[in-house]
C-alpha cells in the first residue's frame, strides 16, 4: 500500500501509531467527495425504521397529554404523525436518497428545510408557523438516527476516525487501548481536548475523513508534535520517532512552584513516582457517572473507585472535585430541559437543585472511602456566587450529619476548596474565600466565560486567548485576594500546562499548579531551568500589554515562533463568506460535478450560484 503524508493539527499531544480504524459509523454524514452509501435501499429502509420510533415517540407524547386533557396540544402533535406518515413526505425522501446518493439524514434535512421554506414564504401567519413544525420534526428524526454516527466500535490498538469527538467517546477509548484519534471538528479547550490530553491520547484534526478513503486498517502514524499524519510509514520513519521516555523526577525544592496532578482515572496514579509532586489537584469524578448508561452510580460504586484512588495516592494530599456534568458533558441517562446553550444551563451546583442527592450522595461515598486520610480536600465545582456557596455547604452539612446519625467511620476532618470559573466568582472572591479553605481556578471556563467565547466552536476558537493580558490581570487580582484571605490558590486549567505561559504565572507569584501527568515530562526539566526574576519582568511586561498578539510576540522572543500548520478546511468551509459550516447541520448545500459544497446561509449559497452562471 502507498504511503500517505498528511498535514494536520494537533488538538491533543503525543505521537502514536495503531491500525487506522474508519468504520462506517465513523465516517461524517456529509461532505465533499463523501462516497454514496453502498446499498441506498438500506438507507431507505434506515429512514423508514426511525421514522415509524419517531411516529412512537410522538404518539406516547400525545397519550400523556390527552391524559392531561391537553387536548389542543395533543392536537399539535397528532399532526405531526400526519406529516411523517404523509405518503409525499415520505416519497419525496426516498427520491432525494436516489437522486444524490445521500445519506438518509441528509435527506430528512433537505426535504424538511425545502418544505419549511415555502411555510416560510406564506403571508398567512398560521401557514407561516408551520415551517416550525417541519423544523420539529427533522430535529427528532436526526436525534433517532445519531447514535447510528456517534457509536464508538474500537479495538486495542486502533487509530479511531470520525467526525466529532465527544467526552464518553474518551473515556470509553482510553478503556478499549485506543491509541489515537483523527477528527473533524474540533478545538485543543473542548472537554474532549482536556480527557485526551489527562488519558495521553493525541488527537489530530484534518481537513476532512474523506481523505482517508479505502485506507481502512492501514497501519498509521499520528504525530502531534510535528503536525503530520503517515499512512504506512517507512522502517526508516517508525525508528526515528523511539518511545518517548519517562519524566526525570526532580525534587520539590528545586522547583519554583508546588506541582499537583490532574486526573480523571485513579489508574493514571498507578507506578506514579511522586517525587517532585504535592498530590493530586484535582480529581475530576465526572468519568463514572458519563459511563453509567442507565442511572447514578450508587454510593457503594463510588466508594469502590475512591478507595483505589486513596490507596494509589497513599499518604499524599488528594483533592476530589465534586462531580460536574451538564455542559459539553452530557448523561446518557438525563436530559437538562430546554438549552439554548448548555453551557449557560444546567451545570453543577445548578444541578444539585433539583437533583441534591447527587452531591450528598457523593460526598458521603468520598468521606466513607477516606476514613484514614489525614490530608483530604474536597472541592466545590462551579463556585459562581456566595449563594451557590452556601447551598452547597448546606448540602455538605445534610451529608455530614447523615454519616454521624448512621454512626459509621468517615473523615471527619477535610479541607472545603472553590473552584473559580466565572467573572461573577472572580468580583466576589474575598467573600467566596471567607467561607473556603484554598480556591483553584478553572481557567478553561474562566476565559471561555470572560470572552464570551465558546471554545469548543471552531469559528471563533482564534478569540479564546488564555494569555491576553485580560486574563492575566485576572489572576493576579485572584491571587492578591487570596493572599489577603491566607488562602492557596492553584491553577488547575490547562493553561497551568503550557510550556509557553508557565513563565508568565511563575512571573505573576502563582505558587501552586496542578497539570496533567502527560504533562510532566515536559513541565519538570522547564520549572527547573526558569529564571524567576526573568519571569518576573516577562509577566509585567505582559501586564501593561494591550493586546494577546503582544504577548504572543513577547513568547514568540522566548520560545521561538510557534510553527502552526494551515490545515486546509476548504471542504466544509463556506466557499463565499468562508466561515467553517458544520455539513451535518447545514441545510443549504450546492453540488457542482462531483463535489458538494456547504454554505452558512440561503444568501451565501445564491452568491455563490450566481458565480456559476
Amino acid at each position: 500500500m502507498a504511503q500517505d503524508k498528511l498535514n494536520c493539527k494537533a488538538i491533543a499531544p503525543g505521537v502514536e501509531k495503531g491500525r487506522l480504524n474508519l468504520s462506517d459509523q465513523h465516517m461524517p454524514k456529509k461532505g465533499p467527495d463523501c462516497p454514496p452509501p453502498r446499498e441506498l435501499a438500506d438507507e431507505i429502509d434506515r429512514f423508514q425504521e426511525n421514522l415509524e420510533k419517531v411516529c412512537d415517540d410522538i404518539q406516547k407524547d400525545i397519550e400523556h397529554l390527552d391524559e392531561q386533557k391537553k387536548f389542543s396540544e395533543a392536537g399539535i402533535l397528532r399532526a405531526h404523525v400526519s406529516i411523517l406518515k404523509d405518503q409525499m413526505f415520505q416519497e419525496r425522501v426516498h427520491e432525494f436518497i436516489h437522486q444524490c446518493q445521500n445519506k438518509a439524514e441528509d435527506a430528512v434535512e433537505h426535504v424538511t428545510e425545502e418544505m419549511a421554506s415555502l411555510f416560510d414564504k406564506s403571508d398567512d401567519p398560521v401557514f407561516s408557523q408551520r415551517g416550525a413544525d417541519f423544523r420539529d420534526l427533522a430535529n427528532r428524526l436526526k436525534d433517532r438516527m445519531l447514535p447510528y454516527n456517534q457509536k464508538l466500535q474500537a479495538a486495542d490498538g486502533d487509530v479511531v476516525a470520525l467526525p466529532e469527538l465527544f467526552p464518553s467517546q474518551v473515556i470509553k477509548a482510553s478503556r478499549q487501548g485506543v491509541r489515537a484519534f483523527i477528527i473533524e471538528t474540533g478545538t485543543p479547550f473542548a472537554h474532549s481536548a482536556i480527557l485526551a490530553k489527562s488519558f495521553q491520547i493525541p488527537v489530530v484534526l484534518v481537513d476532512t475523513l474523506t481523505v482517508l478513503k479505502g485506507r481502512d486498517g492501514a497501519f498509521t502514524l499520528v504525530d502531534a508534535t510535528n503536525e503530520h499524519l503517515l499512512i504506512e510509514p517507512s522502517e526508516d520513519e517508525l525508528a526515528g520517532l523511539a518511545d518517548s521516555p519517562a519524566y526525570v523526577p526532580v525534587p520539590k525544592e528545586n522547583l519554583p512552584v508546588r506541582l499537583w496532578l490532574n486526573i480523571t482515572d485513579p489508574a493514571q496514579l498507578r507506578g506514579i513516582n511522586w517525587t517532585g509532586i504535592e498530590g493530586v489537584g484535582m480529581y475530576r469524578t465526572e468519568m463514572p457517572f458519563i459511563q453509567k448508561q442507565h442511572n447514578f452510580p450508587t454510593e457503594k460504586e463510588q466508594r469502590d473507585i475512591y478507595k483505589e484512588l486513596f490507596s494509589l495516592c497513599g499518604h499524599q494530599p488528594v483533592t476530589v472535585r465534586l462531580v460536574e456534568v451538564g455542559g459539553d458533558k452530557p448523561l446518557e441517562h438525563m436530559t437538562m430541559g430546554p438549552e439554548e446553550n448548555p453551557q449557560l444551563g444546567l451545570r453543577g451546583p445548578r444541578l444539585y437543585h433539583y437533583h441534591p442527592e447527587i452531591m450528598t450522595t457523593q460526598l458521603r461515598a468520598v468521606l466513607r472511602a477516606g476514613s484514614s486520610l489525614t490530608d483530604l480536600r474536597i472541592m466545590l465545582p462551579f463556585t459562581e456566587s456566595v449563594e451557590v456557596l452556601d447551598f452547597m455547604i448546606r448540602l455538605r452539612d445534610q451529608a455530614l450529619e447523615s454519616l454521624w446519625k448512621e454512626g459509621v467511620d468517615f473523615c471527619e476532618q477535610f479541607q472545603t476548596g472553590i473552584l473559580i470559573e466565572t467573572p461573577a466568582a472572580v468580583r466576589s472572591a474575598g467573600k467566596l474565600l471567607a467561607s473556603a479553605d484554598f480556591c483553584c481556578v478553572g481557567t478553561n471556563d474562566l476565559v471561555q466565560y470572560l470572552f464570551a467565547v465558546d471554545r469548543n466552536n471552531p469559528n471563533v476558537e482564534f478569540m479564546y486567548q488564555p494569555h491576553h493580558p485580560i486574563i492575566l490581570r485576572v489572576l493576579r487580582e485572584l491571587l492578591e485576594k487570596a493572599q489577603k484571605a491566607g488562602k492557596t490558590l492553584t491553577i488547575c486549567g490547562e493553561i497551568a500546562g503550557d510550556p509557553r505561559i508557565i513563565p508568565l504565572l511563575v512571573g505573576l507569584g502563582i505558587e501552586d499548579i496542578s497539570v496533567n501527568v502527560g504533562a510532566l515530562q515536559k513541565i519538570m526539566p522547564l520549572l527547573t531551568e526558569l529564571d524567576v526574576e526573568e519571569c518576573i519582568n516577562m509577566s509585567e511586561t505582559a501586564l501593561e500589554a494591550e493586546t494577546a498578539e503582544e504577548v504572543g510576540e513577547m513568547l514568540d522572543q522566548r520560545h521561538g515562533t510557534v510553527d502552526r500548520k494551515q490545515v486546509d478546511h476548504s471542504g466544509f468551509i463556506d466557499p463565499v463568506c468562508k466561515m467553517r459550516v458544520d455539513a451535518e447541520e447545514a441545510p443549504f448545500n450546492q453540488k457542482v460535478g462531483n463535489r458538494r459544497y456547504y454554505f452558512c446561509s440561503r444568501h451565501c449559497r445564491d452568491i455563490f450560484v450566481r458565480t456559476l452562471q
